[in-house]
């Protein structure tokens, strides 16, 4: 089993960018469905599996969508599909679980980033931290259950031959990663 799993993945990462210019080569139902089929993988809490998604491919329904999300200006019309991830809140059962349904629907998205990069499709990450008038008007138009919390957006589609991407730097990885001592203290860097 774990043969399989044996790939050069941080060189996948490395790859992966967020696109703002997609071809116009539209993305079949198949390909949607085999990388919501390999996200599906992706741990939550007790296993109890939230997270939702809505695809919306017609270019009229889209154009509606970005209307009220934003945040795709310049490229909106490139988009192919708009994946609107959610989490079902009836998998939480008490208060101390209030942000389970963004910590599972964040990393079902970032599997399903994945699975989309893995089948050659470009990917371009909207959050979804809007008002709730705005988050009312989503939930009408794709007809989301109030029991559903909108986690973020995805745009989708297949990249062009030649496309520019912004060049973000990462952080040191010291910065980043603290390895603790046995009394749990931070270890300083000199040691």
């Amino acid at each position: 089993l774990y043969k399989k799993s044996i790939i050069d993945f941080e060189s996948f990462c490395s790859t992966r960018y967020s696109v703002r210019q997609f071809s116009s080569q539209p993305v079949s139902e198949k390909t949607l469905k085999d990388a919501v089929r390999a996200a599906q993988k992706t741990p939550s809490v007790c296993n109890r599996q939230p997270s939702r998604v809505w695809v919306v491919k017609e270019k009229h329904d889209i154009k509606k969508v970005l209307e009220i999300g934003g945040g795709a200006r310049g490229f909106n019309d490139q988009i192919q599909a708009i994946l609107i991830i959610t989490t079902d809140l009836r998998s939480f059962i008490s208060a101390g679980e209030r942000y389970q349904g963004y910590i599972d629907g964040g990393m079902f998205a970032m599997t399903l980033i994945y699975a989309l990069h893995a089948k050659g499709l470009a990917t371009c990450c909207m959050n979804w931290s809007k008002e709730y008038k705005i988050d009312m008007q989503m939930r009408k138009c794709v007809k989301i259950s109030s029991s559903e919390n909108i986690i973020m957006l995805i745009g989708v589609g297949y990249p062009r031959e030649s496309f520019k991407v912004a060049v973000s730097s990462r952080k040191p990885l010291e910065e980043v990663l603290n390895f603790l001592d046995s009394e749990f203290s931070r270890r300083s860097d000199d040691q």
